[in-house]
């Protein structure tokens, strides 16, 4: 049990997040640029004395080249941690995308209804065969029955199928009915 504590601390710890050691990276560099800028000001003003101290410029020289190789180092680590990143996209995001894009379809059929086109798109469906609406295919067929003479449907039937299966038929037939009355 403990060996497994132990084990699951140690996963811990040396897991780092990518972006923690870009931040920590990012500091570092700008800390050591600042430190090598400072080395190669007292440079500069070693140069400008009449008595110039060649050996302190060689070991502020020397310290600014390793400075300059541990910022090329870190430069290399962001590199590697940055890949390690992804790009987060917020869930309200996905959400208005999704939102937009359903939007963008009830317009299109919206004005597609709206400027006669649907119309024209139903009924040429409809005449290949496709997305008839199964209450008209039962229509059709129970007027087919009500045509052929050996079957025992009866024209009061059809018009009862009609009227139970359209409303808009039935109103249409309740209207016509009164007024022959």
């Amino acid at each position: 049990m403990y060996k497994y504590i132990l084990l699951l601390c140690l996963v811990l710890v040396g897991c780092k997040s990518p972006t923690a050691q870009i931040a920590k990276d990012a500091n570092q560099v700008s800390t050591l640029a600042q430190s090598s800028k400072e080395r190669f000001i007292r440079i500069d003003e070693a140069t400008k004395t009449e008595v110039i101290d060649v050996a302190s410029i060689q070991a502020e020289a020397s310290a600014g080249t390793k400075e300059q190789d541990t910022i090329v180092d870190l430069t290399k680590s962001t590199l590697v941690a940055l890949t390690k990143v992804e790009d987060e996209v917020p869930w309200w995001a996905s959400l208005l995308s999704y939102v937009m894009v359903t939007l963008s379809i009830i317009a299109i059929c919206f004005i597609l209804w709206y400027t006669g086109l649907g119309t024209l798109l139903k009924s040429i469906f409809y005449s290949l065969g496709l997305f008839i609406p199964k209450a008209k295919l039962e229509q059709a067929e129970l007027a087919k029955k009500t045509l052929d003479e050996s079957d025992p449907v009866t024209p009061r039937e059809m018009v009862a199928a009609l009227r139970a299966s359209d409303p808009a038929f039935d109103a249409a037939y309740s209207k016509l009915s009164k007024k022959e009355n």
